[in-house]
């Protein structure tokens, strides 16, 4: 059905057609097209929830990361190697 749906909101000669069928082609079109552009918002929503989810997860793997890092760093003994790799 949501196909079918799609394919009706891109056909835009068939939707003229169904538009000009008399008293009831205006509405038919209008709800036909309305349930489309609903079903096309909310996967577009889930789309967005989904990168926002996954940007806050590296976000926060990064922080970890960083933090680990920063506590190899600040050691005498990366220090130690530091110097021993210069020299």
């Amino acid at each position: 059905m949501n196909k079918l749906i799609q394919k009706y909101a891109d056909a835009l000669y068939f939707r003229a057609l169904v538009q000009m069928i008399p008293n009831f082609g205006g509405a038919i079109d209008t709800i036909l097209y309305e349930k489309g552009s609903q079903w096309r918002q909310e996967r577009l929503k889930s789309l967005l929830n989904y990168f926002d989810q996954q940007l806050n997860e590296i976000s926060k793997d990064n922080e970890t990361l960083k933090e680990k890092i920063n506590k190899k760093i600040d050691t005498e003994e990366f220090y130690n190697l530091f110097i021993h790799c210069v020299e």
